[in-house]
């Protein structure tokens, strides 16, 4: 096939432009889904996650510095997945109208036309990537590679937008129909959720600590053959956590196996509360300790009360000492005692 004369190359270029400015004027019509949707999940995500999920970086396993850090990057792509594909509504409708079929008479070849499209698309993400990182900015988020770097991520987020947007111009292709590509819309949501952008790989749940709970499940329900299966899950379980220093499942296949028959029908995960109160600490410290909430840990504290006759968290650590569920050196006076009848913190 010989070569594009100059005039073909200048015609195709004249096509782009068209399809170019006809996209810009529609999103100038109408700009909150061209321009203001794609930001507004990234932004949310970075005000809402960085007050949520500060702490995370104090989790066992996490090594990725500031969370404010680790967050701002996972954000940025956000953009491109959760605001790309805008323009498969015009796509579809004008191949449902015909307009596409007549601009194939300047002439203008179909990838031209998707060309034109697809170069607005990186164009309008560029506003709320740039928006994203000025507020990652303010956020602490900080730039060690200068411009340079700043610009080689606004060109992948905008290639990220165009590489996606393909989904949804296949299936306006395919249905002509100016709802259906819009329906996609939410898909980037999973994606986003499922991967490691807001969250590191080393605190997330894994199938490793999946086996681990199941052991210590099996390890308090105590029945036939349920302590050789708990010992083979353990096993499995710490085989998957090694490799890839999952700290948290570590911490938690290292937890005493205290005996199936524990006194007054407590569990294993009640004599982790009972052992933490006896040292003194507060719900808040036992659900830090134990990855638990707040008020989790409350409910613990108010079973063991109720299962061991106990009225306070003080006669509670003596009665872990007197059953030997605990050194009594390592038993000394809760930071709040709880008065009888009160409500246990």
């Amino acid at each position: 096939m010989s070569p594009p004369t100059r005039d073909g190359a200048r015609r195709s270029g004249s096509a782009v432009g068209l399809v170019f400015r006809r996209e810009a004027a529609a999103a100038g019509r109408d700009p909150g889904p061209f321009f203001v949707l794609p930001a507004m999940p990234a932004l949310l995500m970075t005000v809402v996650f960085t007050a949520l999920f500060d702490r995370i970086s104090e989790a066992p396993g996490y090594e990725g510095g500031d969370y404010d850090a680790f967050l701002i990057p996972g954000v940025v792509v956000l953009v491109a997945l959760l605001g790309a594909g805008a323009t498969s509504t015009n796509l579809a409708a004008d191949l449902r109208s015909g307009y596409f079929d007549r601009l194939l008479l300047l002439p203008a070849r179909p990838t031209v036309q998707l060309g034109g499209r697809l170069l607005f698309e990186a164009t309008r993400l560029l506003p709320g990537t740039a928006a994203v990182l000025a507020v990652g900015f303010a956020f602490g988020a900080q730039n060690r590679n200068g411009i340079t770097g700043l610009v080689v991520v606004v060109l992948l987020v905008a290639l990220l937008g165009v590489a996606y947007s393909g989904v949804f111009y296949a299936v306006a292709i395919k249905t002509r129909d100016p709802q259906t590509p819009f329906q996609l819309q939410p898909l980037g949501l999973p994606l986003a959720f499922l991967s490691s952008a807001l969250v590191p790989l080393a605190v997330m749940p894994t199938w490793a600590e999946t086996l681990a709970r199941y052991a210590i499940f099996l390890s308090e329900r105590a029945g036939p053959g349920d302590h050789r299966r708990a010992a083979q899950l353990r096993r499995e379980a710490r085989a998957l956590a090694e490799p890839g220093g999952h700290q948290r499942v570590l911490d938690l296949l290292a937890t005493p196996h205290a005996s199936p028959r524990l006194p007054d029908n407590l569990t294993l995960r009640e004599l982790d509360v009972l052992r933490l109160l006896a040292e003194g600490a507060s719900n808040k410290q036992i659900g830090e300790r134990l990855y638990i909430s707040q008020n989790t840990a409350a409910n613990h504290v108010r079973s063991i009360l109720t299962k061991t006759g106990t009225s306070n968290r003080t006669q509670a650590a003596i009665y872990a000492a007197e059953q030997g569920l605990i050194t009594p050196a390592a038993a000394r006076p809760p930071s709040r005692p709880a008065a009888a009848g009160q409500r246990p913190r």
